[in-house]
Formats: C-alpha cells, sequence, structure tokens
C-alpha cells in the first residue's frame, strides 16, 4: 500500500513539472509571435526602400575575380609568373606565422589564378596553380604579370617596358691607360674645323663619311679608314691587344643584368670603342696612336677599297641550353619490400615529380620522404634503387620517366616477387634476370629413400 502511495506522489510530481514546462512554452511562445509581428509591420512599412537598399549593398560587396595589381588588371583563369628572387620571397613570407618551405621550387614558373585576395594578412595575394597540380599562394610582390609587368622589389618600382633594354653608360672621356683603348667621337660638320683646300678646283669634291652613332667596332673602323683615304689626314691607330689581353671579337658577350639567368657575369668588361678621330688643323695633326707610335703625318696614297668582315662573338651557352630543354621527370616510388599484389594491392607506389632545378640527389631524397609520409613516422630515405637492376642511384641524371624506383632507409635492395605490381612494371630483361636469381637461390629438395628391411630366413623357406 505505501508503494503504490509513492508512486502516485512521484506521477503527480511528474505531471506538475510537465505542465509547469508547458506553461513557459507557451509563454516564450507568445513573446516570440508578438516580436515577429512588430519586425513583419516594420518591414512592410519599408519594404520599397529596403529592397533596393539591398540590392545596391549585394551589388557593390559582391568579391569580384578581378583584382588590379601595381597598374595591371588580374582576374581568374590568367598565366601569371613567378619572380625568381629568393630574397624577395623570404622577406614578403616573413609575415606569415608558418612559412611553406616548398615554395622556393616554383620560382621563376608559371601559373594560372585560381583565386585572388585583396587583403591577405594585409597584403594582396593570389592562389596559382602550377603544372604538378598543387596550388601556393604567392604575394602579389612576388608575382609578374605579363610582359609589362610591375612589381615592387627592395621597396622600389621596377619598371619595364616591351622591348626595352638597359643602355649603357656613356664610357668616360680620355684614355684608359694601356696604350690601346680609347673613346669615340663622332666627325660631324659641327666638330670638324674648316680647312683650306689646297686641291685645284677641277678635282671632284671630297665625300663625306659620317660613321653612324649605333654601328658596331667593325664597321667603324672600316669608315673610319675610308675617310683617311678620302681625306689623307687622318691616322687611324692600329688596334693591337696587348700581352695577356683579349681583343675585342674575344670578349664574351654580356647578358641583361635583370634577366632570371643564372649564368654570373662578374669578373667581366664592357667592351669599348678602340679608337677616336679627329680633324687635322693646319698647323698640327690630331690623331690615336699607341704610346710608341710616330708622329708624323701619314703619306698620300691611292684610295683604296676595304674589305669588313665581321663575326659573331655570341656563343650559345651550354648550360642555358640544358636547362631550356631539360623538363620534369615523373617517378613511381615504391617502398623497399612492399611492391604490391596485382589482385589485391594494385596501386602500391606514390607518384613523384622530379623538377629541374633538383641538381642534387639530397633534395630528391626529402622530396620522397614528404610524399611518403615517413617523416611522421620517424624514418628516412638514405638510399634510392634502380628497380630494373637493383643498384643504388648516385646522381639526379640516372633518374629517367618510367622507370620505377625503391626507397629504402639504408637496408639492401629486396627483389620483387613475380607476382608483384613492381615486377609486372619492368622490362622483360629484368624480369628474366630476376627470375634466374630466384631460381638460384631457391633451397633444393633432396629426395631421400627409405631403405627396406632385408627379408628374414623364415619367411624365405616358407
Amino acid at each position: 500500500n505505501s508503494f503504490c502511495t509513492l508512486l502516485r506522489d512521484m506521477a503527480a510530481a511528474k505531471r506538475a513539472e510537465i505542465e509547469r514546462r508547458l506553461a513557459e512554452l507557451q509563454l516564450q511562445r507568445e513573446r516570440e509571435e508578438e516580436l515577429l509581428r512588430a519586425l513583419s509591420e516594420d518591414d512592410t512599412r519599408d519594404s520599397a526602400v529596403s529592397a533596393a537598399d539591398i540590392r545596391k549593398k549585394a551589388s557593390t560587396t559582391t568579391s569580384s575575380d578581378v583584382l588590379s595589381i601595381f597598374g595591371q588588371s588580374v582576374q581568374v583563369g590568367d598565366c601569371v609568373k613567378t619572380t625568381c628572387d629568393h630574397q624577395l620571397l623570404r622577406k614578403c613570407d616573413a609575415t606569415l606565422p608558418r612559412r611553406d618551405p616548398s615554395k622556393s621550387m616554383y620560382l621563376g614558373e608559371p601559373g594560372k589564378v585560381v583565386a585572388l585576395f585583396a587583403s591577405f594578412h594585409g597584403r594582396a595575394a593570389m592562389e596559382l596553380e602550377f603544372a604538378d597540380r598543387t596550388r601556393h599562394i604567392f604575394f602579389a610582390e612576388c608575382v609578374v604579370v605579363g610582359d609589362t609587368a610591375e612589381r615592387l622589389t627592395a621597396g622600389k618600382e621596377l619598371k619595364s617596358a616591351p622591348g626595352s633594354k638597359k643602355e649603357m653608360p656613356a664610357p668616360s672621356p680620355g684614355s684608359t691607360g694601356d696604350g690601346h683603348e680609347s673613346t669615340r667621337r663622332i666627325v660631324t660638320e659641327s666638330t670638324v674645323a674648316p680647312v683650306p683646300s689646297t686641291l685645284p678646283a677641277s678635282l671632284p669634291p671630297r665625300p663625306k663619311v659620317v660613321p653612324k652613332a649605333n654601328a658596331g667596332p667593325s664597321t667603324f673602323l672600316a669608315e673610319l679608314e675610308l675617310l683617311a683615304d678620302a681625306n689623307s689626314d687622318v691616322s687611324v691607330a692600329p688596334i693591337t691587344p696587348g700581352p695577356g689581353r683579349r681583343g675585342l671579337a674575344q670578349r664574351p658577350v654580356h647578358t641583361d643584368p635583370t634577366s632570371c639567368s643564372k649564368v654570373s657575369t662578374a669578373g667581366t668588361k664592357r667592351p669599348q670603342p678602340a679608337t677616336s678621330v679627329a680633324a687635322r688643323r693646319p698647323t698640327s695633326s690630331l690623331a690615336t696612336k699607341p704610346a710608341n707610335s710616330a708622329t708624323q703625318p701619314r703619306p698620300h696614297a691611292p684610295p683604296r677599297v676595304a674589305t669588313v668582315t665581321t663575326k659573331s662573338n655570341a656563343a650559345p651557352s651550354n648550360q642555358s641550353a640544358a636547362s631550356a630543354t631539360s623538363r620534369p621527370v615523373t617517378l613511381k616510388v615504391y617502398e623497399n619490400g612492399s611492391y604490391g599484389d596485382l589482385v589485391n594491392d594494385r596501386v602500391p607506389f606514390r607518384t613523384v615529380t622530379v623538377r629541374p632545378n633538383f641538381k642534387s640527389l639530397g633534395p630528391v631524397l626529402s622530396l620522397v620522404g614528404q610524399t611518403l609520409q615517413w617523416a611522421t613516422q620517424g624514418r628516412k630515405v638514405e638510399t634510392l634503387f634502380d628497380a630494373a637492376t637493383g643498384r643504388a642511384i648516385s646522381s639526379v641524371a640516372e633518374l629517367t620517366a618510367g622507370n620505377p624506383v625503391v626507397a629504402s632507409m639504408g637496408d639492401a635492395f629486396v627483389v620483387p616477387r613475380p607476382n608483384s605490381q613492381l615486377f609486372s612494371e619492368l622490362p622483360e630483361s629484368a624480369k628474366a634476370s630476376i627470375t634466374e636469381k630466384t631460381r638460384a637461390r631457391s633451397p633444393r629438395v633432396a629426395v631421400r629413400t627409405r631403405p627396406q628391411p632385408a627379408p628374414s630366413p623364415a619367411s624365405g623357406t616358407s
């Protein structure tokens, strides 16, 4: 009886609690309905104005796919190129909380713009997708937009125009001090002093030979020689390189210092014109001569025709040709001993792309370790084996596209089984060699026969 009374009390208390909760919910619902009614009245009163304002605000705040960077308009889908300056990339990424060390491998590479950021950590940036389908975010200072790109380097703008060349500074006046090089002075009517003519009036007038300002050294010398024959008053000093020096035709070609070429031009000198011309005055002869030449004027000589042959000294660089023909190498990397199965595990490898800027095997080993995620397991790639020959790879030149490689922590190469995925990708010669080695290493089981017992004499007599 007491137990039934206890149950009834508990049920009554539970019912009272439920009723109280329902009353609170009812009161809350009434308050919310009143608030919604007030808001709906405000919305209906300002519906026309609010709709127009909302459309205007949405049109002005919609994120655009076009971004203006240093005067150049960049939009999603354009092809841009990253800078070649490692110092600039390191300076720009210093503001990031965590830097990506793999971004330096994509310097000087073209990429496709997939996203634009007007303010990424306070500066304009863009996300680029490269040829190997990887994406990285570069700041606007580290991106070259088109052929007429304007980018900010070292705190100032570097502006370039299409087809523009860096002008060479004018050579300093006077002799260079080694006796066979001097500055060039253009002979014009304003620079030549008037010379009284002593020739008869029946002779034809002297030809006027004016060298061009942009002519090369060989053309300039030929014109000077013709001028000397016509006037017979101007002498041209011979160009004889001194001991230990090279001539103008043997000097190396100077490349543009603003280009991204990695060929250093340190230690070279600019070639300068090697002669100068001055008109002869009635009292003296002004001509450029070596330090030990005579000062007597050149005697009159019959006119002659000079044959000028120009020789180009632009020799192609082997390094630039090799870098132009190099291509990324895509490899299939297997773990040593884990070669998969043709039935259960048909993709036991990882694909690694070795870029042309990998000059040694150390970065390749690091890239393979990152791809296989060995760093999280405390392992490190020490050796790469050629799966076809089983020999260790010692240089980047031994990596060829299509040949699978095996990554090892330093242990010996494990020969793949005939039913593995790696064995199916090897050439026929390698398969035959591996099959022969497997047969030679397999132990031979000798068949032993149990000796038969000799028959007893009792069984023979019976």
